[in-house]
């Protein structure tokens, strides 16, 4: 090696490229042999920058006070060199977040940021804006403020090319959508994840970790377990230490909902265990409540509850205030569960706590545990309890609930975010008639005299009135089984003589969706949703028989378009589909056979013509009692 910085540099920089490719090992060798060469020939501006990628590597490896002694020496040998400088209190602000001081992160992050733009050092001000949100914001529970950040971070990613760190804000803006409950958002970036990551890197590590915990949200939530599979292989693979954490944390998690609590807590012992060793805060913290969490389903409450306690110390010590209301909340409930009088004081200091960082969708999250103890407290003796309680369904109120999904065509099928409400549960007192009228209707809304006379006819008005509060109960508890009674529905509303349904944002009927799509020309897509008769032909109402006839003859519109489009880019096959498609809702559609005896004889297939005009004279025969126009008996003729 000659005495030269730049063949110095060159090794720092091949030591990066070794830690992109995954050879932590011999990124750190190469590392080490630019400091001591730098040492050796003093060449100090270059000691710093390998100091900086030893940090950097130290703490990617879970050696987090290793690297931020690493850390601290660079910035104290950097100051003359402007550009190492930044990037030295950048890794000493990434330590100083794993091991938990979030107030001197921030500080040496803002210092960094400062410089950098000074220097107009975009690249270093685009890492410490990703830094600020995963390792300040997003701990704090500053969720906006992370948002805010990140979406910066990532506008500078573009706009200097840095594709391959596009993953890093990515991860962290998923994750926050994911733990808010913007499920939709959360899938979006998720999508634009998977296209930013390379095999077996940390990225593709994180994106299987986010990809997992949404699964359990999904309808498939056993698709989980093998990416938890594939991070585990790669948290392995790389040895990082807040990727093994959260891993395991979500495979105890997984099966705490779905498989063994006593598998799933042997996974949060694991995950407590790798983030104790590699003295990672922020991930303990999760891992540490995921045990508590599990005890508690074990029925060892005791431990939970100083497992709850333990966490909290944790994480007020960090000053992670979202982490904190989740502990204060669970608390709440596994202290009510235990007829325990504390419960009451308990809720009103998470209330307090929720209130301070506008965490309300905590109260959408864990509905189950909560709602009873809205339902005690509320209507309870103690006032500050009480308060507490009813600020808390006030804001409950306020949250959107989960989208619905509906399907009406050829069936009658609805989901509330990922959970299919059983059909069984559609059918009691009529809610599913109610609901369909309900979506068939102007706004959604109806006037609960026009429901009654369509609903029960027969009845008189005392009868019919039971009947519809019944029917609007049952299609409450249908959507929301948690609710409690008396409690005000999110997606029903009865005032005034009217009902009306709420449909969240994100939600999806494929009527609706139907006409959207022929309204864009996209027949293909449009006929591909249309999968029969409005509510699979059970018309309610004379409005109902309407539509549905009017839904399938736009069905059987699209199908005739795409036919023709189809034949004249000479894909026949395809247009014969079409024409079928046509010929199935409608057996009389001559215009339909027509084209489909065309698009036949030009697949060789005069037997299949003649059988497909035969088949329509006896339709049209049996069912209107005609024969068909002249034109087809012509050409009928002209192919015998």
């Amino acid at each position: 090696m000659s005495e030269n910085p730049d063949s110095v540099a060159a090794l720092i920089q091949e030591s990066y490229e070794l830690e992109r490719s995954g050879d932590v090992g011999s990124a750190v060798a190469e590392a080490r042999q630019a400091l001591d060469l730098a040492v050796r020939y003093d060449y100090q501006r270059e000691r710093s920058a390998a100091l900086v990628c030893l940090a950097y590597l130290y703490n990617h490896m879970g050696k987090f006070e290793q690297a931020l002694e690493l850390a601290e020496e660079a910035v104290g040998l950097s100051a003359s060199f402007p550009r190492v400088h930044v990037d030295a209190l950048m890794t000493r602000g990434v330590c100083l977040s794993d091991i938990g001081d979030l107030d001197r992160t921030e500080d040496s992050l803002l210092k960094a940021m400062e410089l950098a733009r000074e220097e107009g050092y975009r690249e270093a001000l685009q890492k410490c804006l990703h830094v600020l949100s995963a390792g300040v914001y997003i701990p704090r529970g500053s969720f906006e403020l992370a948002v805010a950040a990140d979406e910066e971070s990532l506008e500078m990613v573009d706009s200097l090319g840095l594709e391959d760190l596009r993953w890093f804000p990515l991860v962290t803006l998923g994750w926050v959508y994911w733990v808010t409950g913007k499920r939709q958002k959360a899938l979006k970036t998720l999508d634009r994840l998977e296209k930013a990551v390379q095999p077996y890197s940390l990225g593709e590590g994180y994106f299987c970790c986010l990809a997992a915990d949404l699964a359990q949200e999904s309808e498939d939530p056993e698709t989980a377990i093998p990416l938890y599979a594939k991070a585990r292989s790669i948290a392995d693979l790389i040895g990082d230490p807040g990727l093994g954490a959260e891993l395991r944390t979500g495979l105890s998690r997984y099966h705490r909902r779905f498989g063994s609590v006593s598998t799933a807590f042997t996974w949060a012992c694991d995950a407590v265990s790798v983030a104790e060793r590699a003295h990672s805060s922020p991930t303990l913290g999760w891992a540490l409540i995921e045990k508590a969490r599990c005890r508690w389903v074990l029925g060892d409450v005791d431990d939970a509850e100083r497992d709850f306690q333990r966490a909290g110390d944790h994480t007020r010590t960090l000053g992670a205030r979202f982490d904190e209301a989740r502990i204060q909340l669970l608390l709440s409930a596994l202290l009510f569960d235990q007829d325990n009088s504390a419960a009451g004081q308990m809720l009103a200091e998470t209330v307090r706590t929720i209130r301070s960082g506008d965490f309300w969708f905590l109260v959408e999250t864990e509905r189950p545990l909560v709602f009873p103890l809205l339902v005690h407290f509320a209507a309870g003796s103690d006032p500050i309890a009480a308060d507490a309680a009813a600020e808390m369904l006030e804001q409950l109120e306020k949250l959107p609930p989960p989208p619905l999904r509906i399907v009406t065509l050829g069936s009658f099928e609805v989901r509330m975010g990922k959970r299919l409400i059983p059909p069984k549960n559609l059918k009691r007192r009529r809610s599913g008639d109610l609901l369909g009228l309900l979506l068939i209707s102007p706004g959604a809304g109806i006037e609960m005299d026009r429901a009654m006379e369509w609903l029960w006819p027969e009845k008189d008005p005392r009868a019919a009135t039971a009947n519809l509060h019944q029917a609007t109960s049952a299609l409450r508890r249908a959507l929301e089984p948690d609710l409690p009674e008396k409690f005000p529905s999110r997606y029903l509303k009865v005032h005034q003589g009217q009902i009306s349904l709420r449909l969240p944002e994100n939600s999806w009927i494929d009527f609706m969706e139907f006409e959207v799509l022929l309204e864009k020309g996209d027949f293909v897509q449009a006929l591909g949703l249309y999968g029969g008769d409005l509510f699979g032909g059970n018309a309610l109402t004379d409005d109902a028989v309407i539509m549905r006839e009017h839904l399938k003859q736009r069905a059987v519109h699209a199908a005739l378009k795409t036919a023709v489009g189809e034949m004249e880019n000479g894909n026949t096959e395809a247009s014969l589909d079409a024409c079928l498609i046509a010929l199935r809702l409608e057996p009389w559609q001559e215009n339909a056979a027509l084209m489909g005896m065309q698009a036949l004889l030009a697949l060789g297939q005069r037997a299949g013509a003649i059988r497909l005009y035969q088949k329509l004279c006896r339709c049209l025969e049996e069912e209107l009692g005609v024969k068909p126009q002249q034109d087809l008996q012509q050409y009928y003729r002209s192919i015998l």
